[in-house]
C-alpha cells in the first residue's frame, strides 16, 4: 500500500491522452517499488491481478467516489466503480498430487464421465484412510486461520461423512519428518441425496503455520466418527484452503 499523486488531466474523470498517463506511470512505479508522493490527489493504492486500484476519496474531474469504492486505471482509462479489494487467497489441493502412506490410503481413480473425465481419492467406508500434501506456505499468508473446503461425490444418498486434518509447518533447519499437529474434526454432513452429486464441507481453523515455512497436511476420513454413516465410498475431488494476505 501507499499513497501517490496523479496529475488532474483527466478528462471527464474517465479518459485520459496517453501521453499525459505515461508520465504519470513514474508515480504508479512508485507506489509499487514502495515510495510515495504527494501533490494534489491522495490514493489508497494496491495491486490486483494486472491492473492498479485506487481508492480514491476525492472529487477526479467533477466524479466523486463514494468512500470506500475503488477505481482501476486500465490503459488510458479511468474506470470509478464499488467494491473492496480482496485479500482472500487460495491453495488448491488436488487428488493427483496427494502423498499416500504405507497402508489404509484412499484409491486414486480416474472417472471417465459422459462429459468429461476426473480424478478423486475414494475413502472407504469401513476403514480409516487417510494422504498427506506438501507445499510451501505462502509469503503472505497473514499467520490467522484457514479454511478448508472439501468437496466430494459418493453413490451413498443417505448418511453423513466426516472428514479430519491434521497439519504441521516445519521452519529451515527444522526437522522434515515432525509429528503432525492435533486433530482437527469436520461436522459431519449428510450427502447428497442424488448418486454422484457434489457435496462440500467446510472447518475453519488456526493450524499455526509460518510464512514462508513447509506445510504438512493430513486428509483422514474417520469412519468411527460419530455421524460418519454414509454406507459407501466417499471421493473427494478437491480440496481448497482459503486464507488471506498479510
Amino acid at each position: 500500500m501507499g499513497t501517490i499523486t496523479l496529475t488532474n488531466t483527466l478528462t471527464n474523470g474517465t479518459t485520459a491522452d496517453a501521453e499525459d498517463v505515461m508520465e504519470d506511470l513514474n508515480d504508479i512505479t512508485d507506489v509499487v517499488n514502495g515510495g510515495i508522493d504527494n501533490d494534489n490527489i491522495s490514493a489508497t493504492a494496491a495491486i490486483v491481478g494486472s491492473k492498479l486500484n485506487l481508492a480514491i476519496p476525492g472529487a477526479i474531474g467533477g466524479t466523486t467516489p463514494a468512500a470506500g469504492t475503488f477505481t482501476t486505471l486500465t490503459g488510458t482509462t479511468l474506470v470509478i466503480g464499488s467494491g473492496t479489494y480482496d485479500k482472500t487467497r487460495y491453495i488448491n489441493l488436488l487428488p493427483t498430487g496427494a502423498i499416500f502412506p504405507a497402508a489404509n490410503y484412499p484409491a486414486l481413480a480416474q472417472t471417465d464421465g459422459t462429459n468429461f473425465s476426473y480424478w478423486t481419492l475414494a475413502f472407504e467406508k469401513d476403514t480409516d484412510e487417510s494422504c498427506f500434501w506438501v507445499f510451501d506456505v505462502p509469503a503472505e499468508y497473514d499467520a490467522g486461520n484457514v479454511t478448508i473446503t472439501v468437496k466430494a461425490v459418493s453413490t451413498a444418498t443417505s448418511g453423513g461423512v466426516s472428514w479430519t486434518v491434521k497439519t504441521a509447518t516445519v521452519a529451515d533447519a527444522g526437522t522434515l519428518d515432525s509429528s503432525l499437529g492435533s486433530e482437527v474434526i469436520f461436522d459431519a454432513k449428510t450427502v447428497d441425496g442424488s448418486a454422484g452429486d457434489i457435496f462440500e464441507q467446510s472447518k475453519t481453523f488456526d493450524p499455526g503455520w509460518t510464512a514462508g515455512n513447509l506445510a504438512v497436511l493430513q486428509l483422514l476420513r474417520n469412519v468411527g466418527e460419530a455421524g460418519d454413516t454414509a454406507a459407501a465410498d466417499v471421493k473427494m475431488v478437491i480440496a481448497i484452503i482459503e486464507w488471506e494476505v498479510a
